[in-house]
């Protein structure tokens, strides 16, 4: 069992937000909770925000993406709604049931 701050569907892909107050360090089984997730697909992904979700500071953010938890990249509020809005617009390209036709981009991706 995890405990997650935010998700979205959209079109059959899920984007999940983890806000971290304390130096953004995630749990160990909340760690493996997202990369056992989104090992399989593309089409889960995760965000985890280091930050002050009270008064919506970030400092850094990791993308966990098919299966990896990538390192913090400093980021601010801005640059993470641009990131979202990125995730959203990929997500409405690539509904489920056909074919992924292109790397959603965002943080961490290779």
């Amino acid at each position: 069992m995890s405990d997650v701050d935010a998700a979205v569907e959209v079109n059959g892909n899920f984007l999940f937000l983890e806000w971290k107050s304390h130096n953004g360090d995630v749990p160990t089984g909340q760690r493996i909770f997202f990369e056992r997730m989104t090992k399989e697909s593309m089409r889960f992904q995760a965000f985890v925000v280091h930050g002050d979700a009270e008064v919506m500071d970030v400092f850094n953010v990791a993308h966990v993406f098919m299966g990896e938890v990538y390192p913090f990249t400093p980021c601010d509020i801005e640059s993470l709604r641009s990131t979202i809005k990125e995730w959203n617009d990929w997500a409405k390209k690539n509904p489920f049931g056909k074919p992924i036709v292109r790397n959603p981009g965002t943080l961490g991706a290779k």
